[in-house]
């Protein structure tokens, strides 16, 4: 089974990266680390994210990546390993930081080396697994004899040569898969255009005007020119379904602002005397998505400090749950399907009547998903939060009362973006807060001691809060990722949240982030309230079978 990857070219990609990569390497790093406190059970974790790892890098491409690594104070020496830059900039593990000791530069070193061998082995063997969605590529994974066998495959010293870091697909294939992509567009049969050579490919640039669509045919392109801007066509997901697209949204801000992660509660209840430490098994705390009155609300599960999204769909958007009852997407099913919802290649796949319904199994409701590969059927399960067990998680509470808000048009975005996001992208090694004000037709941003930045919006009151840097830069990119020239709306509860809203014409996605308390630097709880199964009722006297004298 193969998923059609539109990246065909990891060394074409610009090496200006986009705000949602730097925050994205940054989950990467807070993957890196939860991955080693699970240790016990790292098989899956650690295959999860060297797969991560090598399509973050098949997205953005290693020149780009190697650049923001530079930026951000990462550097090699390493004549052996081709990767090492990239995999230390996206596990987090700076080996040639010079604030620490050699002792701990050899230890960084042992660590860092496997990923770094392993993403040149993924590159040297991309044919094989790149078109795979997690599922089977966690087979593949365990057939090559996981990260061993994969830095066994490269033989020699472990490093790759030249050639596999710089493989592409030849050209001709890269044509194929973008002429059956769902990006292509079928015009009429009888259509006659100049130059048209039937079964030939061939470049035409094209503009709409008022008397109808121009068209300039380039014959003499040859299939390498065809091959190098194959992997700028569009996803074919603008021509699916409004509900396919509300479930592309709602996976791609859902985990990109709420990551799958570990809480800190115990798997098993520690002796009285005894205090948790790193090889102490926690919890999962994973993304819960629940949904209630009509929206889905994601937050992190058995977490006291969590951002929060709402995903509401629009009129458009038919998802026709309609239970009154709260539910949640179990999570081994929403394993299977954000792969493919993700990817909007893929999901546009899923058409037609029956790309998208609803069944009712006992008590829980299926939302499946028809793909015209049906390798790539499957279905989401919705299941009743009397189902929850033990766990928890957290939504808004009814108490988050606005005093001030502030609408950013999308020229206030742009100067915002410019003037002070990538201020805080520039800072993101190293954590401070930022002050944000809303008073008489402005918003102002004020990151620890660094000079205020103020932008022109239409507002309504006047008051301040504070939030931490990190918050910001995990909700802002995320939202401009759906709404790139969109608005922005905030909204500010000095009581406990921040919220920034943004709409696409299928959802409105609403982020909230804790503000800090006042006179300490610790995040508000006070807005959040815990969701919890509800609790079984005793049977009552009338309910229990009298006994017998």
């Amino acid at each position: 089974m193969t998923i059609e990857n539109p990246t065909t070219d990891v060394d074409q990609q610009p090496a200006s990266l986009p705000d949602a990569a730097v925050n994205e390497a940054a989950q990467l790093r807070d993957q890196t680390q939860a991955l080693f406190t699970l240790e016990g059970t790292a098989t899956e974790n650690r295959g999860k994210l060297h797969f991560d790892i090598f399509h973050y890098v098949e997205r953005y491409g290693r020149k780009g990546v190697e650049k923001l690594a530079r930026d951000n104070d990462y550097s090699t020496t390493s004549k052996v390993l081709d990767c090492h830059l990239v995999a230390q900039f996206l596990t987090g593990i700076n080996v040639n930081d010079k604030s620490i000791s050699s002792d701990e530069r050899a230890r960084r070193q042992t660590r860092v080396r496997p990923f770094a061998q392993v993403l040149e082995a993924l590159l040297r063997r991309r044919d094989e697994h790149a078109n795979l969605a997690f599922d089977e590529w966690l087979t593949w994974y365990l057939e090559q004899q996981q990260q061993q066998g994969l830095i066994k495959s490269l033989g020699g010293n472990g490093s790759a040569s030249k050639e596999s870091d710089t493989y592409e697909h030849a050209p001709d294939s890269v044509v194929e898969d973008a002429f059956d992509s769902p990006a292509a567009v079928t015009l009429p049969a009888e259509l006659n255009l100049p130059a048209l050579i039937p079964g030939r490919p061939m470049l035409v640039m094209v503009r709409q005007e008022q008397s109808g669509v121009r068209l300039v045919p380039l014959p003499n392109a040859s299939n390498s020119a065809l091959a190098s801007v194959a992997g700028y066509r569009a996803s074919g997901l603008e021509n699916a379904s409004p509900e396919m697209r509300y479930w592309h949204q709602l996976m791609s801000v859902g985990t990109r602002i709420i990551p799958d992660t570990v809480s800190k509660e115990p798997v098993s209840d520690l002796q009285p005397d005894d205090e948790p430490n790193a090889a102490t098994p926690m919890l999962p705390a994973y993304a819960t998505y629940l949904w209630d009155d009509g929206k889905f609300s994601v937050a992190g599960a058995r977490s006291h400090d969590t951002r929060i999204v709402e995903v509401i769909p629009r009129d458009v958007v038919d998802l026709d749950v309609g239970s009154k009852a709260i539910r949640f997407v179990d999570k081994r099913t929403r394993n299977t399907m954000a792969e493919r919802l993700l990817q909007p290649s893929v999901c546009a796949g899923y058409l037609g009547e029956k790309g998208f319904e609803l069944s009712t199994s006992g008590s829980r409701v299926r939302v499946k998903f028809a793909h015209t590969d049906k390798k790539l059927n499957g279905h989401l399960s919705l299941v009743p939060l009397t189902e929850f067990r033990t766990n928890w998680t957290s939504r808004v509470s009814p108490d988050f009362k606005p005093v001030a808000d502030a609408l950013m048009d999308g020229s206030a975005v742009s100067d915002f973006r410019s003037k002070f996001l990538r201020l805080l992208v520039s800072k993101s090694k190293s954590e401070a807060e930022v002050a944000v004000t809303i008073s008489d037709g402005k918003i102002t941003f004020k990151r620890d001691k660094a000079q205020s930045v103020s932008f022109a919006v239409v507002s309504d009151g006047s008051t301040g809060v504070r939030v931490m840097q990190s918050d910001l830069l995990a909700v802002i990119p995320s939202l401009l990722t759906l709404a790139p020239d969109g608005r922005l709306l905030w909204e500010l509860d000095p009581e406990g949240l921040l919220m920034v809203e943004t709409s696409t014409g299928e959802a409105v996605v609403r982020a909230y982030i804790q503000t800090l308390e006042k006179g300490r630097d610790t995040r508000s709880r006070q807005l959040l309230e815990r969701v919890r199964a509800p609790k079984q009722l005793a049977p009552t006297a009338s309910d229990t079978p009298a006994t017998a004298a």
